[in-house]
């Protein structure tokens, strides 16, 4: 039924203009993260599944959507990611577009704490049509880490 009853450019990307775009977009992000000396390395996808597909590097967390279920209902701790995420162990993180800053994030919700503590550690670097890129926010002066 879905296909049936859906008009096809209601799909994401499923024309020549929508593909082009698309491409264009993930172009731009690739060539300002090479610019910035990003790729490839460790990379955390906080977007969707194709992104682990679409960028260079070494892909952490191929599927967000399972991820977050996973941690909203408590079958998988995040705990090892805020670490990871504290450390700066990633040279960068893909998030949608949208996302920013962690204004109007709370802490009752694992998701929501995770993009706290997600820009505590970093900052937006690219801003692109599909994705914004993060990276590691320099250590504060004086800092020893």
């Amino acid at each position: 039924g879905e296909f049936r009853d859906t008009v096809p450019d209601e799909y994401r990307y499923t024309t020549a203009a929508l593909t082009e775009t698309h491409v264009r977009n993930r172009e731009w992000v690739i060539g300002e993260m090479n610019r910035r000396g990003i790729a490839p390395g460790h990379v955390l996808n906080l977007k969707n599944s194709t992104v682990t597909f679409d960028y260079p590097g070494q892909m952490s967390v191929n599927d967000p959507y399972l991820f977050f279920v996973m941690w909203e209902i408590g079958r998988l701790s995040p705990a090892p990611l805020l670490r990871a995420i504290q450390d700066h162990y990633f040279d960068a993180v893909v998030v949608a577009p949208g996302l920013a800053s962690a204004e109007g994030q709370l802490l009752d919700n694992p998701i929501q704490n995770l993009l706290r503590v997600l820009f505590q550690h970093y900052q937006l670097a690219i801003h692109g049509e599909d994705v914004n890129v993060l990276t590691p926010r320099p250590a504060p002066q004086g800092s020893t880490s």
